[in-house]
């Protein structure tokens, strides 16, 4: 995980919490499913904070000109661009 999120502890307690949800889901039988279920709510969004943060990486590294422009204007929206990641609410 690049560190221009900030999310790879949070993300380790995400997990934790995420686990914890799905050990203790009685609606699955078996641990298996338990696993299973957790991969399913896990993997797409590290995938997409592991994307997104290779992303902000380029971003950060621009030379003088319009795309720095460009992104000194979406920087100023941080919340709006990036509410997905510090909104989520596990198994919501």
């Amino acid at each position: 995980m690049m560190p221009h999120h900030g999310q790879g502890a949070i993300s380790s307690f995400e997990d934790a919490i995420a686990l914890a949800h799905v050990i203790n889901d009685d609606a699955l039988s078996s641990m298996a499913a338990k696993f299973d279920a957790y991969e399913r709510e896990r993997k797409a969004r590290g995938e997409r904070i592991q994307t997104s943060s290779r992303s902000v990486n380029d971003c950060l590294h621009l030379p003088a000109g319009a795309a720095r422009l460009e992104r000194n204007r979406v920087l100023n929206e941080l919340g709006r661009h990036f509410s997905w990641l510090h909104g989520y609410k596990i198994g919501v």
